[in-house]
């Protein structure tokens, strides 16, 4: 992962803005840690990963992108739309871009709505899901 961070400044200044794609594998692993997670049956995704592991996928980046502020990060929504199976051991690119920002002032001072949307492709550049995230951002 890359080591990018953006302050709100930053982000109110370049709506639209993009991340760096992320290249990731669909493990094994990955998926069984995932199962775990979520109470599902490992033994039902032998092949493919389940659809809801998506929302994971990128995530990360965006949380540790808009890190570089003294704030706190509330998770406020995801949506999903899942077009193709995410298959075991199939690479994925993760494009993660900025879709609007909404700031208005709170008890907690200053929260910021932040509405992300990462889209998740095979290597040949097919859709395989696309995700909508909304965090919540508070700054000190």
């Amino acid at each position: 992962m890359q080591d990018i961070k953006y302050t709100l400044e930053d982000l109110r200044a370049n709506p639209g803005l993009r991340l760096p794609p992320l290249k990731l594998v669909i493990e094994r692993g990955m998926v069984e840690r995932f199962c775990r997670a979520v109470g599902d049956d490992m033994n039902n995704w032998q092949t493919e990963a389940p659809p809801s592991l998506a929302l994971t996928l990128g995530f990360g980046q965006m949380l540790e992108a808009i890190s570089a502020d003294d704030i706190t990060v509330l998770h406020g929504s995801s949506e999903l739309e899942s077009l193709k199976p995410l298959e075991i051991g199939q690479e994925v690119v993760v494009e993660t871009s900025l879709l609007s920002l909404r700031e208005r002032p709170g008890k907690m001072g200053l929260s910021s709505f932040l509405n992300f949307e990462m889209q998740v492709s095979n290597n040949k550049g097919e859709l395989l899901a696309r995700v909508c995230q909304l965090a919540i951002v508070y700054s000190a």
